[in-house]
C-alpha cells in the first residue's frame, strides 16, 4: 500500500469512525480531535485499575482510590467569596464518603435526580467526622455506558467540559480496530532492534 494512501486514511474525519457519527464528533472537536490520526495519538494521562475497587468502609486518609456507589444528599453551598461548593455523599451500602467540587455548578445539575451508579477517583482525606474526596474525577454509569468498561484497567484522557471519557474510549477503540495498520513506523528496523524498542503500532 502506498505511503500517500496510508496518510490519507489517517486523515479520515472522526465522524466516520464506527459508533461516533456527527453528534459525538462535535464533542471530539472540542478536544481538537478532528481526524483518525488525532484520535490515535491522543494519549491517556494515566490508567485506573478498576479491577480492585475497594469498599468505601475500607479506605483510609491519604489513599488514592477508585470508588463505586450511588449518590445522595446533593447540595450546593455559596461561599462568601462568591464561589459555589457542590457536595454529595457516595455510598456503596457498606460505607459513605463525601465528594466535593468547587465552583462547578453543572455537577449539581448532573447529579440531582440521578439514580444510577457513579465512579469517583481521588485522594481520601479527613473532613470533620467524615472522609472526603475533593475535586474527584467521576463518571456516571448510565445508559450510554457499558458496565463492563468499569471492571478493568481503563485509560483516563484529558477532558474539557461537555466531553465524556466513554466518547473518547469509543473513538479510540474504533480507530485502533480499523486504522492501526495505516500508521507508519517512523524508525528504521535496525534502530528498533538496536535499542530494543517496540514498534509504534504497539
Amino acid at each position: 500500500m502506498g505511503v500517500t494512501r496510508q496518510r490519507n486514511m489517517l486523515e479520515t474525519e472522526v465522524q466516520f469512525l464506527k459508533g461516533i457519527g456527527p453528534g459525538l464528533a462535535q464533542m471530539l472537536h472540542k478536544l481538537g480531535l478532528k481526524t483518525v490520526r488525532d484520535v490515535l495519538f491522543y494519549l491517556p494521562r494515566r490508567y485506573e485499575d478498576r479491577t480492585r475497587t475497594p469498599l468505601i468502609s475500607d479506605v483510609r486518609p491519604g489513599q488514592w482510590v477508585t470508588l463505586r456507589g450511588r449518590v445522595y444528599n446533593v447540595e450546593a453551598r455559596p461561599t462568601k467569596g462568591g464561589m459555589v461548593i457542590i457536595k454529595a455523599m457516595l455510598t456503596d451500602g457498606k460505607g459513605s464518603v463525601a465528594l466535593t467540587w468547587f465552583n462547578q455548578p453543572w455537577v449539581k445539575k448532573k447529579l440531582l435526580g440521578y439514580k444510577g451508579e457513579l465512579i469517583a477517583y481521588g485522594m481520601v482525606k479527613e473532613a470533620g467526622n467524615v472522609y472526603e474526596i475533593a475535586s474527584p474525577e467521576y463518571e456516571l454509569i448510565d445508559e450510554e455506558s457499558n458496565a463492563d468498561d468499569f471492571a478493568k484497567i481503563v485509560p483516563i484522557y484529558p477532558l474539557v467540559e461537555g466531553v465524556h471519557q466513554w466518547v473518547i474510549r469509543r473513538a479510540v477503540e474504533s480507530a485502533l480496530a480499523t486504522y492501526l495498520n495505516f500508521v507508519e513506523e517512523p524508525l528504521f528496523p535496525a534502530l528498533l532492534r538496536r535499542y530494543e524498542l517496540q514498534p509504534i503500532a504497539w
